[in-house]
């Protein structure tokens, strides 16, 4: 129901504290402006009230890790395979483009991409891996990736991992993925 965007309809930048102060600000104001709507227009809400909204707004994308590979929007289109692959994904490239609208690049029927390990490990440093919004992805292949299925998938592959180190005394670059792809898989993962 909501969209928070500058008031020029681009984006907001994240990075910049008065951009985000204002979508902060915007978020609460269109909060209340949607409770208002279901109050007064939609049956079975005319007792209802907004009690409480989000501490932070949800960001759709910011700043990310640069990964030893850096899965791309060709790679998601594509159904991507890789042999370190510890999460899949199935849901489409989806754009909150100008205004409310989004769009939607859906995958080939019966199609999902896999995700490999090492875009999850941070490029240079051995012990650092890193999921959901920060993976190390383009912009395009961010626009599936950053959803609430993949997003837990690698949670589940960096938390295994490092499990894995932990156990066996080496850093998470140290991991072995044959190691780490079967234990996901004895957890239900599903790897592609």
């Amino acid at each position: 129901m909501t969209r928070v965007r500058n008031p020029d309809g681009s984006p907001i930048d994240w990075t910049d504290v008065r951009q985000a102060t204002w979508g902060e600000l915007e978020g609460r104001r269109l909060a209340e402006e949607a409770a208002e709507f279901l109050h007064e227009h939609v049956p079975g809400f005319a007792g209802a009230f907004l009690a409480d909204a989000a501490v932070q707004l949800g960001i759709r994308e910011s700043r990310r890790v640069v990964g030893e590979y850096v899965l791309t929007g060709d790679d998601v289109a594509g159904a991507a395979r890789f042999p370190d692959a510890v999460a899949a994904g199935a849901w489409p490239q989806e754009y909150h483009v100008r205004g409310r609208s989004t769009e939607y690049r859906f995958l080939p029927p019966g199609a999902c991409y896999q995700v490999p390990y090492r875009s999850l490990r941070a490029r240079g440093l051995d012990n650092l891996l890193v999921a959901g919004r920060c993976l190390s992805a383009d912009h395009h292949a961010l626009a599936s990736t950053r959803v609430m299925a993949p997003s837990l998938a690698l949670g589940q592959a960096a938390g295994t991992a490092a499990a894995l180190a932990a156990r066996d005394g080496v850093p998470v670059g140290g991991v072995d993925v044959a190691d780490l792809q079967a234990a996901l898989e004895r957890a239900g993962a599903v790897l592609g």
